[in-house]
């Protein structure tokens, strides 16, 4: 049976764990689907309130004669840790799409001045039997990979090498051909908001276990993003809990519940 108070007890002391859930609202501001945030090192609940205070003038003292909470505003600062493309769209302020090559033969790219040491892009991705040729020569000579240059396929560029035969400002031809592929995308910056509904599943390590609900949150990305570190990377999200009091009139931020 549930009991209102339980203190003093050292069975209250909280070394807390749990996950997050995250369901993000689309652009008419309606539900998707919730799906977890992955492992986050911190979940620390913040309530600011902004104070409005009168002081008397009656007396020397000037003492505080009443005080009102003018506005409330809580909030959730997360500490993520795990890369996946839904989570980084929520920290780029962008938004994920799958994009899709298809294979594809006999692509060409110009380039007007070869540069020594050079990268050039050839404007598509995985990119395969690739072959550079010299336009300007009589009958185009065409380059030998490995010595005059080299190929990255994944990010479909080519680098004219220092010790090789291509001269500064020759103009070249590449032709190549095009491996399908299917990928994440994110595009940052593209979301001037992100709201949705944010829950939380507590399993604590030690102390009392609690589940909370918060209708409707504005997340924000907080702090930098370690895409180059010699830790493990983390990235900060800050979600601003809105009042739903409208649709949830008894609980309009939201609410806790004891498990245990």
């Amino acid at each position: 049976m549930a009991k209102l108070i339980n203190t003093p007890d050292s069975g209250n002391l909280l070394l807390g764990a749990g996950e997050l859930f995250f369901n993000r609202f689309d652009a008419a501001g309606n539900p998707t689907f919730e799906r977890s945030l992955g492992d986050a090192s911190s979940v620390m609940y913040t309530t600011e309130t902004e104070a409005l205070e009168h002081y008397s003038s009656m007396s020397a003292e000037r003492g505080l004669y009443a005080s009102a909470n003018k506005s409330t505003k809580p909030s959730i600062k997360i500490t993520l840790h795990e890369f996946d493309p839904l989570n980084l769209a929520i920290a780029f302020l962008g938004e994920s799409s799958i994009v899709k090559q298809e294979a594809a033969t006999g692509k060409t790219q110009k380039i007007a001045k070869a540069v020594k040491g050079g990268w050039f892009a050839l404007g598509y991705r995985e990119v395969t039997n690739v072959v550079v040729k010299d336009e300007m020569e009589t009958g185009p000579k065409t380059y030998q990979a490995g010595v005059d240059y080299t190929v990255d396929p994944g990010t479909g560029r080519i680098q004219i090498l220092d010790g090789g035969s291509i001269a500064d400002d020759a103009p070249l031809s590449v032709t190549f051909d095009l491996e399908a592929y299917e990928k994440i995308k994110i595009s940052g910056g593209k979301a001037n908001k992100i709201k949705g509904y944010l829950r939380f599943v507590g399993d604590p390590t030690q102390g009392p276990a609690y589940d909370a609900e918060f209708w409707r949150v504005s997340m924000t990305p907080d702090g930098d993003i370690g895409l180059i570190s010699e830790e493990f990377a983390s990235f900060g999200l800050t979600a601003a809990i809105e009042n739903d009091k409208v649709k949830h009139p008894d609980d309009p931020y939201g609410y806790y519940i004891k498990k245990n």
